[in-house]
C-alpha cells in the first residue's frame, strides 16, 4: 500500500520552507530518489519454488522525493494508460500534471482496504498492463525459494508471477502484489495462492443415509508455512444443515499425531455447528508443525428426522481461515469449499388403485430393509416412506389389504442403487430386480424419489350348490311342463270338435 503521499504541487515547496524554518536535526536531509536490493521470499514453502520461473516488476509511479514516512510520487509514463483504465479516473484533457494528481489521490483514498479487494485491483492492473515491458525481471535457478532484484529504483512497483504454473508440477501461481520499495534492502514475501482444505462424507463426495443412521466427515488440508510470523491464524468453521446432528467428536490429526488437546474447539450453535482454531506456531514465533504435513480433521454427524428427502442432499458448510500477511498479521483470508459433499436421503410413493384405476383406503404396508417402517396407513391410496438409501434390498409387504379387495399375493422386493458425479451430485436413482411384475420409477419432480403402483383387485361371489338355488330352477321346470300339457289338451279338445 503506498504510505502517506504528498502530490508534485505547492504542498512540496510548503514543506521545504518548513524545514527550512526548523532545527536542522528534527528531521533527515530529503533524499531525492535512490535504488537498493529487493527480495521476493517465498518464506522457503517448495511449493512456491522460483525455479525456473521468472518475476517481473513494474514500476508504476517513480518516488521522486522521500523524508520518513513522507513520499512524492510521480507516475511512470509507461504505465500510464494502464493506470487511468483500471482506476477509472477522467483522463480527457487533463494534463500529465493533473493525471498524476488524480492517480496519486486515487490510490490514497479509494484503493481498497479488503485484502481480497487489493488482489482484485492488482489482477485489474495486470491485465490492463499486457505484454508491456516490465521495468526488471528475474527467473530464479534450481530450487530457489527466493529471487533478488538488486540495484532497483525506488517507486511504487506492481510485481507479477510471468510464468503460469503447469498444474501437474503442483506449484502455486503467486499473486499479483503492489509494494513501495523505498529502502536500501527489503524483503518482502509472496502471496501464493489460497491454501485449500478438502472434504468427504463416508469417503465419498456423496452418499446415502437413513434417518438415524451415523456418517463421517473428514476434511484434509496441508500444514501452511508460517515463517515471517509471530502469529498465525489457521480455523475452520462447520456448519451443518439441520438435517444432521455434529456428534461433537471432533478429532484432529498432523501426520498420525493426534493433536486435538492443542486445538480450540468451540461449538456456538449446536448441534449444528463447530469451530476448530489450531495453533501453528509458539509463544516465540517459531513453528509447531513442519510445512506440507498433512492436516487431518475426522468427525461424525447423525442424520435428523429434519433430513432433506430426494435430489436435493443434505450438506454442510466448511470454511478454513487463515492469515495471509506477514506484514500484518491481522490480515486473514477464508477458503470456501467450493462442492460440499452431500448426504442424500430418498423416498418412495406407492400408490394404492383397484382394477379400474381409483385409489383405494384401507390397506396397510410395512417396508422393511436394515430399517422398517412398520403400519403406514396412507391417505387417499397414498403411502409415502421416507428416508431410503442406496445399496440396500427392501420388501415392501401390505399387511392389511381393503375390505372386499384381494390380498397383494407375495412381498414386493427391491434393490435401490444410486449414482454421483464427482462433485457428489445425484445423476441416478434406480430400483433393481422389483419382483412380481412391478415397475417403481423415478419420479418426474424429484430424481430422489421413487413412484410405484400397486392395484388390488375386488372379489366376487362364487356359485352356491343346493338349497333355494335349485328349488328356483325346479319351480321355474314345473311350470313349462305345466303349460305345455295344458296347450296339448286345449289343442286334442279342438280337434275332436271338428
Amino acid at each position: 500500500m503506498l504510505q502517506k503521499i504528498k502530490k508534485l504541487s505547492i504542498l512540496s515547496l510548503l514543506a521545504v520552507l518548513l524545514l527550512l524554518t526548523l532545527n536542522p536535526t528534527t528531521f533527515a536531509a530529503p533524499v531525492t530518489a535512490g535504488n537498493g536490493n529487493l527480495t521476493i521470499d517465498s518464506m522457503g514453502n517448495t511449493k512456491q519454488s522460483f525455479e525456473n520461473r521468472k518475476i517481473n516488476v513494474y514500476n508504476l509511479f517513480f518516488i521522486t522525493s522521500i523524508n520518513d514516512e513522507n513520499i512524492v510520487y510521480e507516475v511512470n509514463p509507461n504505465y500510464q494508460a494502464a493506470l487511468i483504465s483500471a482506476t477509472g479516473i477522467e483522463a480527457a484533457g487533463q494534463t500529465d500534471a493533473e493525471i498524476n494528481e488524480a492517480l496519486v489521490n486515487w490510490l490514497e483514498s479509494k484503493m481498497p482496504s479488503n485484502s481480497q479487494e487489493i488482489k482484485a485491483f492488482a489482477k485489474k492492473l495486470k491485465d490492463e498492463i499486457g505484454t508491456a515491458e516490465p521495468t526488471a525481471d528475474v527467473t530464479g535457478t534450481d530450487g530457489v525459494t527466493k529471487v533478488e532484484f538488486s540495484d532497483l529504483d525506488w517507486g511504487y512497483y506492481l510485481i507479477l508471477d510471468a510464468d503460469v504454473a503447469e498444474t501437474s508440477s503442483g506449484m502455486a501461481a503467486s499473486y499479483p502484489m503492489l509494494h513501495s520499495f523505498y529502502l536500501d534492502n527489503e524483503t518482502i514475501y509472496v502471496k501464493s495462492d489460497l491454501p485449500t482444505i478438502d472434504k468427504t462424507v463416508n469417503g465419498e463426495k456423496g452418499t446415502a443415509a437413513q434417518i438415524g443412521d451415523t456418517v463421517s466427515y473428514t476434511i484434509t488440508g496441508k500444514i501452511p508455512n508460517t515463517t515471517g510470523y509471530s502469529t498465525y491464524t489457521y480455523k475452520i468453521t462447520d456448519t451443518f444443515s439441520e438435517g444432521l446432528s455434529f456428534n461433537n467428536d471432533l478429532e484432529i490429526l498432523v501426520g498420525n499425531e493426534d493433536v486435538t488437546a492443542a486445538a480450540l474447539i468451540t461449538t456456538p450453535d449446536a448441534p449444528y455447528t463447530f469451530t476448530a482454531a489450531i495453533p501453528m506456531v509458539d509463544g516465540a514465533g517459531a513453528p509447531i508443525y513442519t510445512a506440507g504435513d498433512d492436516i487431518t480433521l475426522n468427525y461424525t454427524a447423525v442424520v435428523n428426522e429434519n433430513a432433506v428427502m430426494g435430489e436435493s442432499g443434505n450438506s454442510n458448510d466448511a470454511k478454513l481461515f487463515y492469515s495471509n500477511d506477514p506484514g500484518d498479521e491481522s490480515l486473514t483470508d477464508f477458503y470456501e469449499i467450493p462442492e460440499l459433499p452431500k448426504v442424500y436421503s430418498f423416498g418412495l410413493n406407492v400408490n394404492k388403485i383397484d382394477q379400474d384405476g381409483t385409489p383405494l383406503d384401507g390397506a396397510v404396508f410395512t417396508l422393511s430393509g436394515n430399517a422398517s417402517w412398520a403400519n403406514n396407513t396412507g391417505k387417499n391410496g397414498s403411502f409415502t416412506f421416507y428416508g431410503l438409501k442406496s445399496l440396500e434390498t427392501y420388501t415392501l409387504t401390505e399387511t392389511t389389504n381393503p375390505t372386499g379387495y384381494k390380498p397383494l399375493a407375495a412381498p414386493i422386493t427391491f434393490n435401490l442403487e444410486a449414482v454421483y458425479d464427482a462433485t457428489g451430485t445425484l445423476v441416478l436413482l434406480e430400483a433393481k430386480n422389483v419382483s412380481g411384475g412391478y415397475s417403481i420409477d423415478v419420479t418426474p419432480e424429484d430424481k430422489g424419489m421413487l413412484e410405484m403402483t400397486v392395484v388390488n383387485f375386488s372379489g366376487s361371489k362364487l356359485p352356491n350348490t343346493g338349497g333355494s338355488g335349485t328349488i328356483v330352477y325346479l319351480l321355474v321346470g314345473a311350470a313349462l311342463i305345466g303349460g305345455a300339457v295344458i296347450l296339448l289338451i286345449v289343442s286334442r279338445n279342438r280337434k275332436g270338435k271338428i
